[in-house]
């Protein structure tokens, strides 16, 4: 998958779950029920090499994939 790609689709996940209440527990469980194991590897490495580029959900959830 493209870096462009797992950008705007971590990205999206976030904005559409960060209100919740659980948004840390809700996007993690996304990301772990939908993305391929190679796709979580590179976000991991693109939110460590780009942080600027997600949001800090994103960031902090990913450190812990």
């Amino acid at each position: 998958m493209s870096e462009a790609s797992v950008k705007r689709m971590a990205n999206q996940i976030a904005a559409n779950l960060k209100n919740r209440s659980d948004a840390n527990e809700a996007i993690s469980s996304h990301l772990k029920s939908f993305w391929t194991p190679e796709m979580l590897s590179e976000l991991k490495a693109l939110t460590e090499n780009n942080p600027q580029d997600f949001d800090e959900l994103i960031i902090k959830i990913s450190a812990s994939l």
